[in-house]
């Protein structure tokens, strides 16, 4: 079993549009605003007792209230690390929207083959340069173990495979992508119980200059900020046992 951060949601509910059945990944998009708006309130925090433990020292200097001033500062330090962290997610966030996937049929079957089609909009101005979108199939199961107070999380790569790579030129606003996924003959359908899951999960990478990190040598089992940053979006689908014929 490979020890990985992983996220714990559960499966992304479809939409039925006249398409077929949409997608959106928004668990990333919410993770990152949460992240921020806890950013901000601890820097504001912190800055505001560092200065307020500051101005104290300088009215009265004294060994005695040097304390606070050190003390708060390492606090500041820690928001300034957090500001510095969600810089390039916080450019991914304003240049991207969410990504979204179309399925013509939903749930899938073991056995059955099916296309996915992938867009994400940029939310202002378009691609300056070329890049490129890789994408990845896989099976996983994922388990949480609890140890007293603590729990563990685990996941097992049963099956994977790499999806055919695309270019996005440059001058490009709405980014597209069309590949088929084929559900193994033999399973296994999804789970998706409170400590025990197998999940089916399409991981679309894209790698923009200027706009997302470079993904190489990286794994696909990251933190939600890192994959934002990646602009990685994971879409996991339910599989029926029913075996398609």
């Amino acid at each position: 079993m490979e020890k990985k951060l992983v996220t714990t949601g559960s499966p992304i509910e479809p939409i039925r549009i006249p398409e077929g059945f949409l997608f959106i990944d928004l668990t990333q998009t919410c993770g990152f605003l949460f992240f921020l708006f806890f950013i901000l309130l601890w820097c504001g925090i912190s800055f505001s007792q560092f200065a307020i433990a500051l101005f104290q020292f300088l009215a009265e200097p004294s060994f005695s209230d040097l304390s606070p001033v050190l003390i708060s500062s390492i606090f500041v330090a820690i928001g300034v690390i957090g500001i510095l962290s969600i810089i390039k997610p916080l450019i991914v966030f304003l240049r991207l929207k969410a990504g979204e996937v179309i399925l013509p049929t939903y749930p899938l079957r073991m056995g059955e083959s099916c296309r996915v089609r992938y867009r994400r909009q940029l939310r202002t101005g378009s691609i300056s340069k070329p890049g490129k979108i890789t994408a990845k199939w896989l099976c996983y199961e994922w388990v949480q173990y609890g140890h007293g107070t603590d729990t563990e999380t685990v996941t097992h790569t049963l099956w994977e495979t790499d999806l055919p790579s695309r270019s996005v030129s440059s001058g490009t606003t709405r980014i597209e992508y069309d590949a088929i996924v084929k559900v193994l003959d033999e399973g296994p359908p999804s789970l998706d119980k409170t400590d025990n899951q197998v999940r089916w999960e399409l991981q679309v990478n894209l790698d923009l200059p200027g706009i997302t990190k470079n993904t190489k040598n990286m794994s696909w089992f990251q933190l939600d900020l890192l994959s934002l940053s990646k602009g990685t979006s994971k879409f996991r689908f339910k599989v029926s046992p029913e075996v398609f014929r």
